[in-house]
């Protein structure tokens, strides 16, 4: 980038050079540490020291963050088990105890039918099968 003026006065043209140098990592550039070992020595192994320890610590907080994911991650899947094993217990017992009823419910029945009470029987029957067909019906849906 070069800026061209001419000064009036004396008749004299003029040129201004202007330079801009970006860089960008985590370290200096090698000329800028350069320059900072000639103001002070041992500068450069300060910088590579900072940065050694920075990425350790870094790696540090990673690994820690990893390992918590993780174990989140364990206790979220060991209570979906718990749960799961929760629901099948339940659904089962439910079943059984569903059988139990529909057993008792065709004993009554029978030994109403036994001795002359036939709609009774009807009744007795009737009444827990329709329940049980309405759950299933419900749960279908």
């Amino acid at each position: 980038m070069s800026l061209q003026t001419s000064d009036e006065a004396t008749g004299q043209d003029s040129r201004k050079i202007g330079i801009l140098a970006t860089y960008s990592g985590p370290l200096p550039s090698a000329e800028q540490l350069e320059t900072y070992e000639r103001l002070y020595n041992g500068a450069a192994k300060l910088f590579f020291d900072k940065f050694v320890e920075e990425q350790s610590h870094r790696h540090g907080i990673e690994k820690n963050e990893s390992n918590a994911n993780i174990n989140s991650m364990k206790k979220y899947y060991e209570l979906k088990a718990r749960e799961e094993k929760s629901t099948f217990i339940g659904n089962l017992l439910g079943q059984i105890l569903s059988v139990l009823v529909c057993l008792a419910g065709l004993a009554l029945c029978g030994l109403l039918a036994m001795n002359g009470h036939e709609w009774a029987a009807v009744a007795v029957v009737a009444i827990p099968f329709a329940g049980i067909i309405r759950a299933m019906r419900s749960k279908r849906n």
